[in-house]
């Protein structure tokens, strides 16, 4: 019977932490979520200081992620994250309308399907 509720507590702690790392992402995503197209907006406008200083917060919002983001499941799609946010700041800088656009758009489906991994369900905690 102990081994029973051990299992149970265990069950219970993954639980847990599967809905905390799932609720984290979302925090983390959903500025950045917002910042990305209005960046872009930005750039359409010409407003190219704005644009960078945008891509730039989105950049720091996800750098202040470092810390839990190597236990979530999907490291591959987290390192893909970070690339396409650093080149979305570098077309930001360059000017580059087309590029941006396709980086930001990029860097938002890939954190939409981060996050979508990592939401809480029975085939994440099993």
């Amino acid at each position: 019977m102990r081994r029973l509720w051990t299992a149970a507590a265990l069950l219970a702690l993954l639980a847990v932490l599967l809905l905390a790392g799932g609720r984290a992402l979302e925090d983390l995503s959903a500025p950045i979520l917002e910042d990305l197209p209005q960046a872009v907006q930005a750039a359409r406008a010409g407003d190219w200081t704005q644009a960078q200083a945008l891509t730039e917060r989105a950049r720091t919002q996800w750098a202040g992620g470092e810390r839990w983001l190597p236990m979530l499941e999907s490291h591959q799609l987290a390192g893909e994250v970070e690339s396409l946010l650093e080149e979305t700041a570098v077309w930001a800088r360059c000017r580059d309308l087309g590029a941006l656009e396709t980086a930001a758009g990029r860097a938002c489906r890939t954190l939409t399907a981060m996050a979508a991994a990592e939401r809480p369900s029975l085939g994440n905690l099993l």
